[in-house]
């Protein structure tokens, strides 16, 4: 890590922006709408936040979607990304985030409604190996 003259920190692993997530549907799911997500690389440490509308056909309560990541991580263990988040349906309920070390991919959870059109935030850090 370099700090030049003007007060700037420089460094190759310091970077941030933003990407749309590619979104895998999970059971039940029929449409999803992927929002442009932010993403902090500070070291080895990635933190996302951002968040995806997806829509269940017939299916009424929990299931979940995973989506891409704005940095490959190479996880070994789905302990290597966690967070949280926030869906909206006819109340609000908070999601947990986790790893899947299989697909290098973070998994939300959410509890749907079917038919209607649910927004998930989410906000999670994770490891890159």
């Amino acid at each position: 890590v370099k700090l030049d003259v003007d007060g700037d920190i420089k460094a190759n692993n310091l970077t941030s922006g933003t990407y749309t997530p590619t979104v895998t549907m999970g059971s039940g799911l029929t449409s999803n709408t992927a929002h442009a997500c932010h993403y902090t690389r500070v070291g080895n440490e990635v933190t996302v936040h951002g968040w995806v509308e997806v829509t269940a056909s017939s299916l009424s309560g929990n299931t979940s979607y995973s989506i891409t990541l704005p940095v490959s991580s190479n996880m070994t263990s789905s302990d290597d990304l966690s967070g949280v988040g926030q869906f909206i349906s006819s109340g609000q309920g908070t999601t947990k985030v986790t790893g899947d070390a299989a697909n290098d991919k973070a998994i939300i959870s959410v509890s749907v409604q079917a038919g209607v059109p649910l927004p998930s935030y989410f906000s999670f850090t994770y490891t890159i190996k």
